[in-house]
């Protein structure tokens, strides 16, 4: 017969840390926080009325036809070279002009109200934040808030500051955060009304 040999002595397994109340409490600030974040990024970006949602499309036009233009040929691109998912949709405050032939693979660029989608981009998929924080807001829903920036007077200037300051400085674009922001509020109020 063996003999077993005695086991050691290890310490009886304590409380989860991650079960605690306080953390429970941090994890619940966050998400404060982040519906504020989101909250604020809609009043910010959503039109007060019809009237400014028109004069803010309109500020937007010249950029919008530009856009058209280009996503027109872009997807016509595509198609001819047998890519069957490129199409035009109307949704989230803008043509979106899907799985274009040019651009980045699996990304969107917004001009105006039209949203230009690279080559196996859709409005529909999945979009990831800048901040790496996980969303489940989709491409469109991310690109309507660009939509709603460009209707905004000085937008694009701003942008394009913003922009040159995030590639020198490796700081994200605050204007990429809002879309991300405003996108999270759009994906979660459509998630209330179901």
């Amino acid at each position: 017969m063996q003999k077993r040999s005695p086991q050691p002595n290890r310490p009886k397994p304590g409380p989860n840390p991650l079960t605690s109340p306080v953390v429970a409490r941090i994890v619940a600030d966050v998400h404060r926080r982040q519906a504020e974040a989101e909250q604020a990024a809609a009043n910010r970006l959503l039109p007060s009325n019809r009237f400014t949602d028109a004069l803010g499309k309109a500020y937007a036009a010249p950029l919008t036809f530009a856009g058209g233009v280009a996503g027109l040929a872009n997807v016509a691109a595509a198609r001819l070279a047998g890519d069957r998912r490129a199409g035009i949709s109307v949704r989230d405050n803008g043509i979106q002009f899907e799985s274009g032939y040019l651009g980045e693979k699996d990304r969107a660029f917004t001009l105006g109200n039209a949203v230009l989608h690279g080559p196996g981009s859709m409005a529909a998929k999945p979009a990831g934040r800048y901040d790496q924080q996980p969303t489940q807001a989709d491409t469109a829903e991310h690109e309507s808030g660009h939509t709603y920036q460009y209707q905004k007077f000085g937008f694009v200037p701003l942008y394009l500051l913003n922009a040159l300051h995030s590639a020198l400085t490796g700081t994200p674009n605050p204007y990429e955060r809002e879309a991300d922001d405003f996108a999270s509020w759009v994906h979660r109020q459509r998630g209330s009304q179901r």
